[in-house]
């Protein structure tokens, strides 16, 4: 939960945060990163300023983890061709 983190940058247990869009494989949270982005944060800056911060990124990071995803799967069409 983004609060944990939150409480470790407040103590100096660490000293930056983040938040990632990983590939789903059947291991919780073992997948391969597809996006990973620093959350700015600091020290004395109220959890609801860091939570606002936090879902931001993950609101864009979302969509460009998923137009990665589906650029993947997407067949180009052969070369020459407009399909527009």
């Amino acid at each position: 939960p983004f609060n944990e983190g939150y409480e470790a940058f407040q103590r100096r247990e660490v000293d930056r945060l983040g938040v990632m869009v990983h590939r789903v494989v059947a291991e919780v949270d073992r997948g391969e990163p597809l996006i990973v982005r620093e959350v700015p944060i600091e020290q004395g800056v109220p959890i609801e300023v860091y939570e606002e911060r936090l879902h931001s990124v993950e609101w864009e990071i979302i969509v460009q983890a998923t137009r990665k995803v589906l650029d993947e799967v997407r067949p180009l069409p052969p070369e020459g061709i407009d399909l527009a």
